[in-house]
């Protein structure tokens, strides 16, 4: 800020166009971070300068050896700013700024646009793209980020591979069970998209790593041809139906704090004949078909099963 100035989103009247606090400051003269009150201010992704700027930051990571970039906050392009091009829309400007950062990187960098959303701006320059906020690691802040992310898969595999953030599976520091990580885990690598964690393997119990084993393996998750959200009365996604061909694997969910028997018709999944159940993963439920309707008997409370039905 001290030195380009004029490199800064502003508004008309010369204030400082967007201002937030995340991280703080980095302090390079004493290296560590600063007071986390600090405020961020946000480039003009249209200035000469600063479009250098960012391109020499991305191109020396890959000098330096880094073949994955996670490129951060890049929507924080304010509308009311005094901009450098006035005749460009902010979904150019944007999209200018992604088209900088692939040619800075290359071709067989993997890009990763963290938006938070389907922007189409990112489309052609991005590999991958986050699909919602940040996983929070409590139950509710779970919960709030799946309900968010999950009506986005229709751009997964189509625009580019979706990123619903990490999961984590760690008992420690993790603030969640290891059935509400499963809730979790298991999502995130149905979706077949980005299969990421925070966790060290070693911090998996055995149980833990047995089913992050389902889905981390030679094979890895798979992006499906087709997929579908069941909705409860309560607007919760009481199913999750991702297809390959007649091979279907269903996400049965239990929101409730209490055990319960979890009831599906298979009318809500799109699924218009009863097909044999092959699998249950984890295995400690019984899932039938009754009357049409996929049932999981007696399913842990904040947990979810996955059923494989093949045609």
């Amino acid at each position: 800020m001290r030195e380009h100035p004029d490199w800064l989103q502003r508004l008309p009247n010369g204030e400082l166009a967007v201002s937030f606090s995340n991280w703080g400051y980095f302090d390079r003269d004493d290296y560590r971070w600063g007071d986390i009150s600090s405020p961020t201010w946000c480039l003009d992704t249209d200035h000469p300068g600063a479009q250098a700027f960012m391109a020499d930051i991305v191109s020396d990571a890959v000098r330096a050896g880094w073949r994955y970039l996670k490129l951060d906050f890049t929507y924080s392009l304010s509308t009311a700013r005094r901009a450098v091009n006035r005749s460009r829309t902010v979904m150019q400007s944007l999209r200018e700024l992604y088209r900088l950062f692939r040619e800075a990187a290359g071709p067989d960098v993997i890009i990763c646009a963290c938006i938070g959303e389907m922007g189409r701006y990112a489309l052609g320059y991005a590999d991958t793209a986050r699909l919602g906020g940040d996983i929070g690691a409590d139950w509710s802040a779970l919960a709030r980020n799946l309900k968010e992310f999950l009506p986005r898969l229709c751009v997964n595999g189509c625009w580019w591979n979706g990123d619903p953030d990490v999961f984590f599976m760690r008992a420690e520091n993790s603030g969640l069970s290891l059935e509400e990580s499963w809730v979790l885990t298991g999502t995130i690598g149905l979706i077949g998209g980005v299969f990421l964690t925070s966790d060290f393997a070693s911090q998996w119990s055995g149980e833990a790593a047995q089913r992050v084993r389902h889905f981390w393996n030679e094979i890895g998750p798979a992006l499906p041809s087709g997929h579908y959200a069941a909705y409860d009365t309560a607007g919760r996604i009481a199913a999750l139906r991702v297809s390959s061909g007649k091979t279907h694997r269903i996400g049965l969910y239990n929101w409730d704090d209490a055990v319960r028997s979890v009831r599906v018709p298979l009318s809500a999944l799109k699924l218009g004949e009863s097909l044999p159940v092959k699998s249950v993963f984890p295995d400690d439920v019984r899932v039938r078909i009754e009357r049409n309707e996929l049932v999981a008997i007696g399913q842990p409370g904040r947990s979810l099963r996955i059923v494989q039905l093949c045609g």
